[in-house]
């Protein structure tokens, strides 16, 4: 028999683990053949086993026989109660039950001798107990033993590529992993202020979403790397969008506003230079650096599957002449240029911009998280039907064809893993990703908006496009930062927070 793209897929995840303990009921001769560097042990040698675990070498053991020696095969009644009789048999399966955790995948766990294997192995360890053991399963299972964990999954199709996304969890985990704690110490100082981060600025004019570039490596490798989500023309509509009016927001409504490190040059264009240094010196605006970018990587061109990434923006140091990250004030640099004659002061300005700039990556592998968050969102039935996603799409593959509805979750990620770090208060995202982080992040719509507050604010009236009032009148900005300073201001932005925090 063939083996279909389901069942080499379980292969695929099989051949991860290292060492792979596999406890088999089939007496097929599939994972046999499919594994062959791994011991086959028949239930004639079952006694090995505890060896085997001991010695730390793979096996794949046959519980009930295999198809190639009909005497070892399991099937009638008087087989099962020959098997229940033999107390070797018994032993080693109490064995793998007291010293090791089982995942049931694919087995409905209803052999009545395993049952009292369970509860028996527990019994012998009444202090420090066993297992604990689990199965994936999509049954509502009542009645299993104490020991047995339930991993319920949703079945969408009649095969079992569902369950194995549990499996491809646990072949992925890095035991050597470790969770970071937050790192209160780069936030401290704001840790009374409320933190606005505009995650999505798109000023006036053609944009690009997405870029595909040919990178080749240290080592000579080229490889084709997919940047950016992907919009084309007639994809979104941004009605009554203004970059001007989400900063002005953000400007009236909270104490502190974060933009991107990548955006600067927009920012300091559409509040103009005299303004924008005016609320940077008061602490009002401030810079965030973002960690890598997210990337689909594929081997080659023509490659149709790939695999999600990150992507970090090198430059030629005038140092070295080799790679390396940009530093902050050279990203500044780059995008701002000073008046000639006036280079002493934007270098003072540059530089205190620069020393007020939340870091959102250095501590922490913002990176694998990012890959490993989005992985898991990928999981979530909900956001595979937003986007798309068949159910047989395994974790760890991205279908060319799919990847900007990846690199789109994956930005919603990125901006939440970066909320997370700098301890924002709130993020502005557009493009449509506010519905996809709504899933994501299982976060409810308000009736209430931050713009009408600040429109109410600026104009007295509700819904204004506060942005197109302070292009037609850049005056205001000094009145938007007499308001920031004044006691009912701070009043205001304060049940601004407490309104989000409930």
């Amino acid at each position: 028999k063939h083996s279909n793209g389901v069942y080499r897929r379980f292969i695929r995840a099989l051949s991860k683990l290292s060492p792979a303990y596999i406890v088999t009921t089939n007496v097929d001769e599939a994972l046999e053949y499919s594994l062959p560097e791994l011991i086959t042990v028949q239930r004639s040698d079952i006694e090995r086993l505890p060896q085997l675990l001991h010695q730390r070498k793979s096996f794949i053991c046959k519980l009930h026989g295999s198809a190639s020696s009909v005497e070892t095969m399991i099937f009638s009644k008087s087989d099962y109660e020959a098997i229940q009789q033999n107390d070797f048999y018994q032993d080693a399966v109490r064995s793998i039950l007291t010293n090791a955790t089982v995942l049931f995948l694919g087995y409905g766990l209803r052999d009545e001798y395993l049952f009292r294997s369970l509860e028996k192995s527990s019994a012998e360890r009444p202090l420090f107990g066993t297992g604990p053991h689990f199965i994936i399963t999509s049954e509502d299972r009542i009645g299993l033993p104490a020991t047995v964990r339930r991993i319920r999954y949703v079945a969408e199709v009649a095969d079992h590529r569902d369950a194995l996304q549990a499996l491809e969890v646990l072949v992925d985990f890095d035991p050597n992993q470790t969770v970071s704690a937050l790192n209160h110490d780069a936030v401290s100082t704001n840790s009374h202020k409320s933190l606005y981060f505009i995650a999505d600025l798109i000023p006036p004019g053609t944009v690009t979403t997405s870029q595909t570039m040919l990178i080749t490596s240290q080592f000579g490798s080229t490889h084709q790397v997919i940047v950016g989500e992907g919009y084309v023309n007639g994809e979104v509509e941004l009605y009554n969008y203004s970059a001007l009016h989400d900063i002005v927001v953000g400007l009236i409504c909270f104490d502190i506003v974060c933009i991107s490190i990548d955006h600067l040059s927009q920012v300091h264009d559409l509040l103009g230079s005299e303004a924008f240094w005016i609320f940077v010196r008061s602490g009002s605006l401030r810079l965030v650096i973002p960690p890598s970018t997210p990337a689909i990587t594929f081997p080659d061109e023509q490659a149709p599957v790939g695999y999600l990434s990150t992507f970090h923006p090198a430059t030629i140091t005038s140092a070295t002449n080799e790679p390396g990250l940009m530093g902050i004030s050279e990203r500044i640099r780059k995008q701002i240029l000073p008046v000639t004659g006036k280079e002493n002061e934007a270098e003072e300005l540059i530089q205190f911009l620069a020393s007020s700039v939340l870091d959102g990556i250095t501590g922490y592998d913002l990176s694998n998280s990012l890959a490993d968050k989005t992985r898991g969102a990928l999981m979530n039935p909900s956001i595979r039907r937003m986007l798309g996603i068949s159910p047989g799409m395994p974790r760890d593959a991205v279908p060319r064809w799919m990847s900007f509805p990846i690199l789109r979750l994956a930005k919603v990620i990125n901006n939440g893993l970066i909320c997370q770090k700098i301890q924002a208060s709130s993020t502005r995202m557009i493009w449509g990703s506010e519905k996809l982080a709504s899933v994501a992040f299982s976060a409810t719509a308000s009736n209430e908006w931050a713009d009408d507050e600040a429109s109410y604010v600026l104009t007295g009236q509700f819904n204004s496009d506060v942005g197109s009032i302070i292009a037609q009148e850049p005056g205001l900005l000094l009145g938007i930062l007499k308001f920031r300073e004044s006691s009912g201001g701070e009043i205001f932005r304060r049940e601004i927070v407490q309104r989000l925090a409930a």
